[in-house]
């Protein structure tokens, strides 16, 4: 069927400006799909990030509390290792507990008049000095070591008298 006008001529629109309006109704209604497109899109985006940041969010408090722990653990294992270290330098030092006892035993059988004023554990080697209230007491003892065979080695340091003392002997004793 034939569209037929009604109207006269001089009434209706002017043919380009009706040209021109369905141009300007097409591309608003393009511009409008685009606008409802992007916006679409934009939401989209605009959810998806959020629940990105906010998983990242909690990889980052998991990641500090991981950091914390973290720390706390390596700061024990330096404490450790320190201790470690440590005892591994008293291990490795020269004890004197073999020589205490040796000397110790070794005392016990001197007589009662040589008193002991000093002693000295260095090096594997005992440094005793004793005081003597006569020289029968200093012959006894110096046969005891000499008998005893405890001592490898008995170096005789000093030997001095004093009248208000007695004598004062010094010695080296090496296993």
């Amino acid at each position: 069927m034939a569209d037929i006008n009604l109207l006269p001529q001089g009434y209706g629109p002017d043919p380009a400006v009706a040209k021109l309006s369905s141009k300007i109704v097409r591309a608003v209604v393009v511009e409008f799909v685009v606008f409802i497109v992007v916006g679409v899109l934009g939401i989209g985006i605009y959810f998806l990030y959020s629940n990105k940041i906010v998983e990242s969010a909690a990889n980052l408090q998991s990641f500090k509390s991981s950091i914390s722990t973290l720390e706390a653990t390596e700061q024990r294992l330096f404490l450790l290792k320190d201790r470690i270290d440590k005892a591994a330098i008293v291990l490795d030092a020269d004890t004197s507990v073999d020589e205490v006892t040796e000397f110790e035993s070794a005392n016990s059988e001197f007589s009662s008049g040589a008193s002991l004023d000093k002693v000295t554990f260095i090096d594997g080697k005992i440094e005793a000095v004793y005081v003597l209230t006569d020289s029968s007491q200093l012959v006894d003892m110096l046969l005891l070591l000499k008998s005893s065979q405890r001592f490898s080695r008995i170096e005789l340091i000093n030997l001095s008298f004093a009248a208000d003392k007695g004598y004062t002997v010094s010695l080296s004793l090496s296993k």
